[in-house]
């Protein structure tokens, strides 16, 4: 990636709950009005919060999710009960 633009890290929750016929995955709207990906179904996340002692590293990704998801949906998780899936960063350019 260039050096003047910063990775910043983020964290994504992916609920899925058993459902009557198949299991459900939660997904949010965001708002038409939002200039970047207005519209667009997501799974609940954001940025990882450095600012508010929010770590770069795996525990720091699973508070963050957790925040996320409770700013977002109003779910109340536990951190340690998230399975990592994967690791990502966006290509550059992108």
């Amino acid at each position: 990636m260039s050096d003047d633009v910063p990775i910043l890290p983020a964290s994504t929750v992916v609920l899925l709950r058993e459902g009557r016929d198949a299991p459900e995955v939660l997904l949010l709207r965001r708002s038409s009005k939002l200039a970047f990906h207005g519209g667009a179904w997501v799974f609940p996340g954001g940025r990882v919060d450095l600012h508010a002692g929010e770590t770069d590293d795996d525990a720091g990704a699973r508070i963050a999710a957790a925040r996320e998801a409770r700013e977002e949906a109003g779910l109340a998780l536990d951190p340690a009960a998230f399975v990592q899936l994967s690791h990502w960063t966006t290509p550059e350019g992108q």
